[in-house]
């Protein structure tokens, strides 16, 4: 079963485009968000992000998560 925390952090993130920005909107660290986004894709086996230099993107997959969460 997935955890529901980690599913709001996702959406969060994807809602403000940045770990940072979803960690200032759920007043929680970068850190802590970091951590749930990498719980969550040990849980489901996917990866929900591709990460570079400049940021984040999120995968076509972890739009289809928020979509069922």
């Amino acid at each position: 079963m997935v955890n529901p925390t980690h599913l709001t952090t996702l959406v969060a993130v994807l809602r403000t485009g940045s770990f940072a920005g979803a960690a200032r909107e759920l007043g929680y660290t970068g850190s802590a968000v970091s951590q749930q986004i990498a719980a969550l894709e040990r849980e489901t086996g996917l990866q929900l992000f591709d990460r570079d230099a400049r940021g984040i993107r999120p995968t076509a997959i972890a739009d289809q998560l928020q979509a069922s969460a």
